[in-house]
């Protein structure tokens, strides 16, 4: 476990299709494979007391699918990024959240 102003964030790999994985405290990321091709991965993150969300970027697969800055800042945010990865195949995604003093805290999660 290593200790951040956002969160307390934790190693977690999973290769369980469709489950919910809490990646942190208030963090989650979830694959779902899509009927038509890849995967749906939906990601969301919620600031611990006190703190508050400037800005996320999520990575599949080594690759920016989706960033966004709030201004004003945002306790919580989340999102679904459809068709992403390769199915059959290895992925990963990156969740990156920049906190109100502006400090960036990731999380990366690999499935198969």
């Amino acid at each position: 476990m290593t200790e951040f102003g956002l969160v307390r964030l934790f190693t977690h790999f999973s290769s369980d299709e469709g489950q919910r994985k809490q990646v942190a405290d208030g963090w989650y990321v979830t694959p779902q494979k899509d009927p038509a091709m890849g995967w749906d991965i939906t990601v969301s993150a919620k600031a611990s007391a006190g703190e508050s969300i400037s800005g996320v970027e999520v990575r599949v697969n080594g690759f920016t699918k989706f960033s966004e800055t709030f201004n004003p800042t945002t306790n919580q945010w989340q999102r679904t990024l459809v068709q992403q990865g390769t199915y059959p195949g290895d992925n990963n995604a990156e969740l990156i959240v920049t906190n109100g003093k502006g400090e960036k805290n990731s999380y990366f999660n690999e499935w198969s």
